[in-house]
């Protein structure tokens, strides 16, 4: 299977314009996250629930059942086979909608779509919220009463995305170039902790940085120059890694928007550093930016701590 860039990501006003023929689908980082009370605080009318921990993802941040993702899939949208749209209830989880992304497509999920700037894009694009929610197994809401139409044509032009092991990890980052999602304390690691830090010759590349002050995606220009002030635009092997590929799957999302491949790592920093053979590196590179800290969910480090210098 091959992906289609421009398709990749949709406004919020072509969304809004078009979505009777789409099926939304909200990410929510994990099922406790949030209570009841926000998953009734409005939302896109008719879009469905889907947890990162629950169906897009298995223990240790590894892929679910990917035949089951691409039942649910065909569930969400229903006999018109309409675009799937996912997208986060705050800006600055965007890195949610992208891990869903990921694992649709490695699902071998078509005519996937990323709303840019989630559910508070929607809202400045004048669309309409309700306070009624899917079912988020239902099959008959949201499904539009018109027949399935021809199969669509094949999107075609960058590779799907390949899943790196640790060898791969070791190999990308003396040959290629090897991603760092995390955010700047969870890259340098901490004093004294030799479980903290990162993967020796991996670059810094926090993924808040990806968006920019209303919680929008960089422009397609800008997404350029980012990643090559990271050397990772050109024929060499890029590769992307967080804690659990949460973050770094922005990484390989926004990589693809401009033609360039990136691989990812589900678990690299957390099974690296379970592994006593595998050491990681602390301080070394300099942390850019500042923002909301989009680290992966299972790589915060404890309060009062400080990085390395």
């Amino acid at each position: 299977m091959a992906l289609d860039p421009r398709a990749l990501l949709m406004s919020a006003h072509d969304a809004v314009q078009s979505r009777d023929r789409l099926v939304f689908v909200e990410v929510t980082p994990s099922r406790d996250r949030r209570g009841a009370a926000e998953a009734a605080g409005g939302g896109i009318p008719g879009a469905y629930r889907a947890a990162l921990d629950a169906e897009l993802a298995a223990v240790q941040g590894g892929l679910p059942d990917l035949e089951a993702v691409g039942a649910l899939a065909a569930l969400w949208r229903g006999p018109a086979d309409r675009r799937i749209v996912v997208y986060a209830r705050r800006a600055e989880e965007f890195p949610a909608a992208t891990r869903a992304w990921l694992v649709l497509t490695l699902a071998g999920v078509e005519a996937t779509s990323i709303l840019d700037g989630g559910l508070p894009a929607w809202v400045r694009a004048g669309g309409s919220m309700t306070d009624a929610a899917t079912p988020p197994h239902d099959r008959n809401a949201g499904a539009a009463a018109t027949p399935r139409p021809a199969r669509r044509e094949r999107e075609a032009s960058i590779p799907a995305p390949r899943v790196l092991d640790a060898d791969d990890l070791t190999d990308i980052a003396r040959l290629g170039t090897l991603l760092d999602a995390r955010s700047a304390v969870a890259y340098h690691g901490v004093m004294g902790d030799p479980a903290t830090g990162h993967i020796p010759g991996a670059v810094h590349a926090p993924a808040h940085e990806l968006l920019d002050d209303d919680g929008l995606l960089l422009r397609p220009t800008a997404l350029r120059r980012w990643l090559l002030a990271r050397r990772a635009i050109g024929s060499h092997t890029v590769g992307a890694y967080c804690g659990g590929g949460i973050a770094s799957s922005a990484l390989v999302f926004a990589a693809a928007l401009v033609g360039q491949e990136v691989g990812i790592s589900l678990a690299a920093a957390s099974s690296w550093r379970r592994d006593p053979d595998r050491a990681l590196v602390q301080g070394d590179g300099v942390a850019r930016g500042s923002g909301a800290d989009l680290d992966c969910l299972d790589e915060s480090v404890p309060a009062g701590t400080s990085p390395t210098p």
